[in-house]
């Protein structure tokens, strides 16, 4: 099996493993593509999971976007051109279409 990377930590204890830091939509721990990506004028977006995909549709189809208590996901570090009003309605029906994949 493969070594964890230091970018995913292994909760003791638990039946978890916390990514730290996902980049160019690969799974940090066995560097394959992510299932749910896409890009947007250029820029690779994406969501770890159904879960993640639901609170990101969620989140920036909301009329007043805060950071939801109920998930474990950072909302306050999107990327700027992902909150702008003028992108949201585009990136909602991108990320619709990956959910009905």
């Amino acid at each position: 099996m493969a070594s964890l990377s230091r970018n995913v930590i292994k909760q003791e204890g638990a039946r978890q493993i916390v990514f730290r830091d996902v980049r160019n939509a690969k799974d940090p721990y066995f560097q394959y593509p992510l299932y749910f990506q896409t890009q947007y004028r250029g820029k690779v977006i994406w969501a770890l999971n159904r879960e993640h995909l639901r609170a990101l549709i969620d989140y920036l189809s909301a009329d007043i976007r805060t950071d939801l208590e109920t998930t474990d996901f950072r909302f306050d570090q999107l990327p700027t051109f992902m909150k702008t009003a003028k992108n949201r309605d585009k990136i909602v029906k991108l990320f619709t279409k990956l959910w009905e994949k």
